[in-house]
């Protein structure tokens, strides 16, 4: 039956959002923000602390994770914790900090392993992901995308990054030297050749920097990643539970060079995105980002309905008599709990 091909929600719990906005915000200092703007990406330690709460974001996320294909991107549709997160503006601030003005909502994809892998010894004990950049080649100088990287979990030697390669002409060089898309059958100039890259790196970038241009981190529950679009990156999975939320912001130049604000403030009140200012702007406060989302329910990736099925729109609970807000939470609940096991 169609039911059993649908992903659960996972609905905001009462309180949790108020829990989350509570918390002390990380804001980013001059110092830091010249570091952002110098190498393309920052780490944010301690954006969130609170053990319980990430105990509980853990749990709620996990029930999404790892929906990688394009259409699952967008998790605030379908998960409330996710609505949760990017209304209590701990992730979505320091991105409109980082990129100086309004920017909008792209996706937030749930990065996470179980780990389950790690009991075969005959398996590797890690998964390297490919060099890559997030923004399309088409889009350096048009548009500027920042992403943050919650690490919900520890997540140690996550992500390593390409210094010196967030500047337009060091990022069409690298592609240009570098670049396996078509001999891996991808679409597009997004992936690059991992020999190349480090000799790339230490031949052209490490010279200009002074210092070693490949870095990776390692982040302790509750660290956060800046990083610009243009910046060549890959991921690292170690066969150990792991976790993390990733939210994309980004802003668009029009030919003249001026942001396009018309662009971004078209997402105030959007179904697909939604409008953030950098804190102490006019519009920042007092305002649901998310006021305009209805949550969907979505097809299990893969699922035989996936491509036929149409995305079910659902009304806001707060627009339901008690007795359909009652069933539906129990409806979600008991879902997610045999998903979870």
């Amino acid at each position: 039956p169609w039911l059993q091909q649908l992903r659960p929600l996972v609905l905001e719990p009462e309180g949790f959002l108020e829990r989350l906005a509570a918390v002390k915000k990380r804001n980013l200092s001059a110092s830091e923000l010249e570091a952002f703007d110098r190498d393309g990406v920052l780490v944010v330690p301690g954006v969130l602390t609170d053990r319980f709460l990430l105990r509980e974001l853990r749990l709620m996320l996990r029930q999404h994770q790892n929906m990688a294909s394009i259409k699952y991107r967008k998790t605030w549709l379908y998960n409330g914790a996710v609505r949760s997160v990017i209304r209590a503006g701990l992730m979505t601030e320091l991105i409109a900090a980082a990129l100086k003005g309004p920017c909008s909502l792209q996706e937030a994809p749930i990065w996470g392993s179980d780990g389950c892998r790690e009991f075969n010894s005959g398996l590797p004990d890690h998964h390297i992901g490919a060099w890559h950049a997030d923004l399309p080649g088409e889009q350096v100088n048009i548009t500027e995308t920042v992403t943050a990287w919650l690490a919900v979990t520890d997540a140690p030697h996550g992500l390593e990054f390409i210094r010196g390669t967030m500047g337009r002409k060091a990022r069409i060089d690298i592609f240009r030297e570098c670049n396996r898309s078509q001999r891996a059958g991808s679409p597009g100039e997004r992936l690059l050749d991992s020999d190349c890259v480090r000799r790339y790196a230490k031949e052209k970038l490490e010279p200009e920097l002074r210092q070693r241009s490949q870095i990776f981190m390692d982040l302790k529950a509750g660290d956060l990643v800046l990083f610009h679009g243009n910046l060549v990156h890959r991921g690292i999975q170690w066969l150990r539970p792991r976790l993390a939320l990733s939210v994309r912001l980004s802003r668009r130049r029009l030919a003249d060079g001026r942001y396009d604000i018309g662009h971004t403030l078209s997402y105030q009140c959007h179904q697909e995105g939604a409008t953030f200012f950098p804190p102490g702007a006019p519009g920042f406060r007092g305002r649901d980002p998310l006021a305009c989302v209805s949550e969907e329910l979505v097809a299990r990736p893969d699922g035989v309905i996936e491509r036929s099925a149409p995305v079910r729109l659902l009304p806001p609970e707060k627009n339901l008599s008690a007795a359909a807000r009652l069933l539906r939470r129990v409806v979600a609940g008991v879902e997610s709990v045999f998903l979870s096991v």
